[in-house]
């Protein structure tokens, strides 16, 4: 038997969903008190093969062999998830997993000698923040050990001086976590730090202030809850993939309270449903998440399907996408703003992958997992991500942190080459008009510059994005796009035509004003960096990146994306901004779209957003 924990299961690329027919999942079994998470009753053999031979697992490089006897400074790649993961005791569950599942004694040997070196380490070392005495790692650990006494104890091959060591570790982290200064409730490493609590309170009711942990842990899960996941059901670190691991918490933190503290469990399950809300709708209709903020490659349906199947229950719209379109039914709404985050998801009328779906951040930048990205758009057509968002390269500071954090590694307007301050855009209306879905936003993140951005799909594979900016003083004003890995690209004045490997047309994109436009493809470059997107942490890989740029005060770009079969064709594309003095209308003609779109208040709460015929039709310049 074989089973990966929930950490390791969200955060491996994966690809392509089960082809499975979908059936309801059965009753989950009530969480056992030592185990509020899945994953700590979870693991690998083959993983505790390599530990027991001294080979560690390193998510983002490969797996590395560390000298025994540790010495518990190890720290192979400067890697901060390294150090979390090993810091952790985290693989030690790899470890029980494999003995509870094989009897082998040579998992139960390994697991007692880096427990009984663990403990011999614990009483004189220094303080390190960045390894044991690391909040979140602490947290964790704490539950990991709580598992691993309650587990061995209960199988009577818990050995005495492990237990008292253990007994020990355990009063030490509850005293560091008790600490209000050691509780991160600003960023979901909160959730764990205030469970731990509740966990050891639980678990350990005999040792003199386990009361008094339970109690303020609980105190402090509510403040997760209510503080760290808006009223609309959004994790609020700007982010698909920790909003997915923030639910997987929630959904556990509920299960477990349903037990064991059933004063508190309902609460959390009118959040888990929220939070599911918001899955399914920012899901892509291919069931990948969009890399937005510290996201990577990440598809819905694989993961842990203990954890995240019985969900499908709750919400039939969560359902489509978990079982990929084989159950519930596929979200509705054409656009759907959650306003906490600023967040707006749009959709074509149509079914299936092929539908064109996008993504549009007119919200808040608030923790570390949130890119300086305002007004930032990914998109989203015929099966494909054709302009994704710069995706979770890392987390150590440095020129690559900074590149995917900042704005240049995102899709929207650059002033003078510079990041965006840290801020809050804002959205502005919404709504469908004559099949078109649209929203706009406002950005203010520069100094003396007012960003407004509207975004429309037209129709099924024609999405249309106008920028207004307006300056104190000239800027270089640019505009990037990050185009799919593998694309290929052909220029063709300021068009850009990209076909996939495979040499067929996927998608034209085309300015409405030429004059003073210039455009650059930038592909791989280090100095600056640009150029690149990260699917998978630790990975980067070379793209195209289109920067159309104009030097002004003031100025506007409309630019139209068409995909599909009409990313070339006979009767090209067209887009005309007509700069009506009391709106913009922009003309829209390519094959088999003749569309006028109208604009007012661009950008504003008092935004408007009209569509008409005649985009084919010759109108001034």
């Amino acid at each position: 038997m074989r089973r990966i924990g929930l950490i390791a299961t969200l955060l491996v690329a994966a690809c392509g969903g089960s082809d499975s027919p979908w059936a309801p999942p059965p009753d989950t079994p009530p969480p056992p008190k030592e185990a509020m998470y899945l994953e700590l009753d979870q693991g690998d053999v083959s993983i505790a093969d390599g530990i027991v031979n001294d080979i560690w697992p390193a998510r983002g490089f490969p797996a590395v062999k560390i000298a025994w006897p540790l010495k518990w400074t190890e720290d192979p790649y400067n890697d901060a998830f390294f150090r979390f993961m090993f810091y952790s005791l985290r693989y030690t569950e790899h470890l029980l997993f494999a003995y509870r599942n094989t009897k082998d004694q040579k998992y139960l040997d390994k697991l007692y000698a880096i427990l009984r070196s663990y403990i011999a380490y614990q009483p004189n070392r220094p303080y390190d923040h960045h390894k044991f005495d690391n909040e979140h790692a602490t947290a964790y650990r704490s539950m990991v050990l709580t598992n691993l006494y309650v587990k061995l104890a209960a199988d009577k091959i818990l050995p005495a001086d492990i237990d008292a060591g253990l007994t020990a570790s355990i009063e030490r982290m509850a005293t560091f976590l008790m600490d209000p200064r050691r509780f991160e409730y600003w960023a979901n490493h909160g959730f764990t730090e205030a469970a731990a609590l509740v966990v050891m309170g639980h678990n350990f009711p005999k040792l003199a202030n386990a009361d008094s942990w339970r109690k303020t842990g609980i105190t402090r899960l509510e403040t997760m809850r209510t503080s760290n996941i808006d009223p609309d059901g959004v994790d609020i670190e700007n982010s698909p993939f920790y909003h997915l691991f923030v639910l997987g918490l929630v959904s556990q933190i509920q299960a477990w309270a349903k037990e064991f503290e059933p004063a508190i469990a309902p609460a959390w399950e009118g959040t888990k449903r929220e939070m599911i809300h918001y899955l399914a709708y920012v899901t892509q209709p291919n069931g990948r998440l969009p890399m937005l903020g510290a996201t990577g490659t990440t598809i819905v349906a694989n993961q842990d399907p203990e954890l995240y199947g019985p969900l499908a229950a709750l919400d039939p719209e969560y359902a489509y996408i978990w079982t990929n379109g084989g159950a519930g039914t596929a979200p509705k709404k054409r656009v759907e703003l959650f306003p906490s985050s600023g967040l707006f998801v749009l959709r074509a009328d149509a079914k299936g992958n092929e539908q064109s779906f996008v993504t549009f951040d007119a919200g808040v930048y608030r923790t570390d997992h949130s890119h300086l990205d305002a007004l930032g758009v990914s998109i989203y057509s015929d099966d494909a991500t054709l302009f994704p968002d710069g995706g979770l390269f890392t987390y150590d500071l440095g020129d690559e942190y900074d590149y995917f954090h900042g704005t240049r590694a995102h899709n929207t307007v650059v002033v003078d080459g510079g990041d965006q301050t840290e801020g809050a855009a804002t959205p502005g209306t919404y709504g469908v008009a004559s099949g078109a879905a649209w929203a706009t936003g406002e950005s203010k993140l520069y100094a003396g510059v007012v960003h407004r951005r509207t975004v429309i799909i037209v129709e099924q594979g024609a999405i249309l994005v106008t920028d207004a900016l307006i300056g104190t003083a000239p800027h270089d004003y640019t505009q990037t796009w990050h185009a799919f890995p593998g694309a290929e690209l052909a220029m063709d004045g300021l068009d850009a035509n990209f076909d996939n490997i495979k040499a067929v047309p996927i998608v034209l994109v085309r300015q409405s004003d030429p004059d003073g436009l210039t455009v650059k493809d930038i592909m791989g470059q280090e100095k600056p960096l640009q150029g690149w997107i990260s699917q998978a942490y630790g990975k980067k890989v070379a793209v195209h990146a289109l920067e159309y740029t104009r030097h002004a005060t003031t100025t506007e770009f409309a630019t139209l994306f068409v995909t599909g079969r009409r990313a070339r064709s006979g009767n090209p594309a067209r887009v005309v901004d007509a700069h009506d003095p009391n709106a913009r209308v922009i003309h829209v003609c390519a094959d088999g779209i003749d569309k006028t779109v109208t604009i007012t208040a661009e950008g504003t709460v008092m935004a408007k957003v009209a569509i008409s015929g005649g985009g084919c039709t010759n109108p001034p310049r």
